[in-house]
């Protein structure tokens, strides 16, 4: 179950589309966002009562700012090994990164050469053959925040993915978008824009 904070979030995705799979996955996408803050990923077989034996792990996550640094830990898990992939891929998105001057991976110990790509605006970070034993820090020097759009921007983004005719939404653009203090609009799509106006 993904896992959501203000600060610190750390949010493990399965990167594999298995419909009704119990087996645990091979990748994971973990979203990574600026603060101080941990999780735990627990996993067992998925099938039996055995971890009711001790047959399961936990592998800790930790993400850690210091100023305009940000470190981000993978743990050597924890409990029995043999449930987890014996090698697994991640995928670390630092969601709200949008450059770093640089970056450094430590595997156990040992500098990883890896670099770092730029998606959605964000830095990512992929690191292949992960053994539950692995030991890794990633960490970012002097990071540049990733800025949120402007409200102009928001509104103008959520009139072009709603459904209706270009000349409504015309209409709508000038009285929405053009027009900020305009009178709020009633029904949903005014609950939408209000939900907008909120935020800023």
């Amino acid at each position: 179950i993904p896992v959501f904070a203000r600060e610190g979030s750390i949010v493990p995705l399965d990167c594999e589309d298995k419909a009704n799979g119990c087996e645990n996955p091979q990748a994971l996408e973990i979203l990574i966002f600026r603060g101080n803050g941990q999780f735990e990923l627990y996993e067992d077989d998925g099938e039996t009562m055995d971890y009711e034996n001790g047959r399961s792990a936990v592998t800790a996550f930790a993400v850690q700012e210091d100023g305009k640094d940000l470190t981000f830990t993978i743990s050597a898990a924890s409990g029995d090994p043999a449930v987890l992939p014996q090698r697994r891929r991640y995928q670390l998105s630092f969601c709200d990164v949008a450059a770093c001057e640089r970056l450094e991976i430590n595997k156990n110990g040992a500098s990883v050469p890896c670099e770092p790509q730029a998606e959605n605006g964000s830095i990512c970070v992929i690191l292949d053959d992960v053994s539950p034993a692995d030991a890794i820090t990633v960490k970012l020097f002097a990071i540049t925040e990733k800025c949120n759009e402007s409200k102009k921007e928001h509104r103008i983004n959520l009139l072009s993915r709603l459904q209706g005719r270009n000349g409504t939404k015309n209409l709508l653009y000038g009285r929405l978008v053009k027009d900020e203090k305009s009178k709020p609009l009633p029904g949903r799509i005014g609950k939408l824009f209000a939900e907008i106006d909120q935020l800023y």
